[in-house]
């Protein structure tokens, strides 16, 4: 019973901060991305939203090999959870939930490389602003004090993060950088 009582204040305290969440990630800023952070007792969760220009230099279909293997090493490199953030405290990876635009279909599409001359085709490849989501759940053991943000090594281009939480400690929100990358809770 507490623990629902504590999950319904949780939604409640959170509703003001994933509405302008989602006006900010409506506006896709290249070199601008969002991250939500909710604690649970010993459950937090981590949801990023980054512009796909700013970790794969594109935000179209793969269109060759090199775009292929990009968007690959990439996958391989935000499955690592230390390449991404890093947490004062003993946390696990419960559960993590990469989404790179493209990454699970552009083999099927290059099936089609002979029709790249159809409308549909040709209208589906057309640019369109992308973002790269990923969602990270920890088991952690002990009090969290501090999260740094370690994506701007794989985003170069990455200026800042907009990052907004709800904790044990109190909700806020601040912007991160690759020059202040620590939030202290």
């Amino acid at each position: 019973m507490f623990k629902r009582v504590h999950l319904t204040i949780m939604a409640i305290a959170i509703l003001p901060i994933t509405s302008v969440a989602q006006g900010v990630r409506d506006k896709h800023v290249h070199g601008h991305g969002q991250l939500l952070v909710a604690q649970d007792d010993s459950q937090w969760q981590l949801q990023f939203s980054i512009p796909a220009a700013n970790l794969l230099g594109f935000e179209h279909e793969p269109e060759d090999q090199k775009q292929r293997d990009k968007v690959h090493a990439m996958e391989t490199a935000l499955s690592e959870f230390r390449n991404v953030a890093s947490i004062s405290g003993s946390c696990k990876v419960a559960q993590q939930d990469i989404h790179i635009p493209h990454a699970e279909h552009h083999e099927d599409h290059e099936s089609h490389a002979g029709h790249a001359g159809d409308d549909a085709h040709e209208a589906h490849r057309q640019h369109q602003h992308e973002d790269v989501s990923l969602t990270y759940q920890l088991s952690c053991n002990d009090d969290i004090s501090a999260l740094t943000i370690n994506m701007f090594g794989l985003a170069p281009s990455l200026s800042s993060l907009e990052v907004q939480w709800v904790t044990d400690k109190g909700q806020g929100m601040t912007d991160v950088t690759p020059q202040a990358a620590t939030i202290n809770w």
